[in-house]
């Protein structure tokens, strides 16, 4: 298997085990170190071509019983286990992206807020520890209904996990594609509430900052969505600030939201959030 990225001087829980490469970024925190392995093989195991898509899972399972053993040796107090994702590191590993266009297995594998729930490259914005992400989003009830009561590591019939944040919709360029990503990438052309006095705000024409919807599948692809931020992170690029804002992109159907694509929106200043204050928060189910 292809490495994501260059592999670091260091052995991790399982670098042996599917010649998942190393990572180090500088944290001591053996918690942090642990699902930043974990992150290395789910991107990994994302990219399989697998005959039966359903093996994917199969294949995560026995890694997720072996993940939650370290977690209880390092004092972690909730191991809980949703379709790939851990429940201690929500909200903020909702925001993933795919790395070029992905399918949708013909059979129900996985609420559609997992990246189980696609076949594609899949890349875990939570995947580096540092730096640590402002939360836009809490998590009110995460849940997944196991096809076997007394295995969460196994098949899934249903999912749906509630959050409460900032929802407003986008506008998209009708045909204007981000190819450096993948050709189901858009770009935003401006932000609407929808509530009353929420009004509408265009995207700034500055050089330096991308806002952009990046679509799962090319079926989801439109030219509106709604959109749910989770994450804010300021770092540094070239001594000058930059911040990302990383969230869901979402469809609303008559039983609730589904994903569509994740919400990125690279800048060199902080636009956006003088009009998250005007937005109103609102619990979103996401099924």
């Amino acid at each position: 298997m292809a490495e994501l990225a260059p592999a670091l001087q260091s052995h991790h829980v399982w670098k042996d085990l599917a010649e998942a490469p190393s990572r180090s970024f500088g944290s001591s925190d053996d918690l942090s170190t642990l699902f930043t392995d974990w992150y290395s093989i789910q991107m990994l195991y994302s990219k399989c071509e697998l005959t039966v898509p359903g093996d994917k899972l199969v294949a995560l399972s026995g890694l997720a019983k072996d993940m939650k053993r370290h977690l209880a040796k390092l004092g972690c107090e909730d191991t809980g286990y949703l379709v790939g994702i851990w429940h201690a590191r929500l909200p903020q590993a909702l925001v993933w992206n795919v790395r070029d266009c992905g399918t949708r297995p013909a059979t129900y594998r996985a609420p559609s807020w997992s990246w189980a729930a696609v076949d594609a490259t899949v890349v875990m914005h939570d995947w580096r520890p540092l730096p640590v992400p402002r939360l836009l989003a809490d998590v009110i009830s995460a849940r997944t209904t196991p096809l076997d009561p007394d295995d969460e590591t196994g098949f899934v019939t249903g999912g749906v996990m509630t959050l409460r944040g900032k929802l407003f919709t986008a506008e998209l360029h009708p045909y204007k594609r981000i190819e450096i990503i993948n050709e189901a990438g858009r770009k935003i052309v401006s932000f609407q509430g929808i509530g009353a006095g929420e009004a509408l705000f265009k995207v700034p024409d500055i050089r330096g900052n991308t806002w952009n919807i990046i679509f799962d599948t090319k079926e989801d692809i439109s030219d509106k969505v709604f959109c749910l931020p989770v994450t804010w992170t300021e770092s540094k690029f070239n001594d000058y600030p930059n911040w990302h804002v990383g969230g869901l992109a979402l469809r609303r159907d008559d039983d609730g939201y589904r994903r569509v694509g994740c919400l990125s929106l690279e800048m060199i200043d902080d636009t956006l959030w003088p009009v998250l204050e005007y937005v109103a928060e609102r619990e979103v189910v996401i099924l």
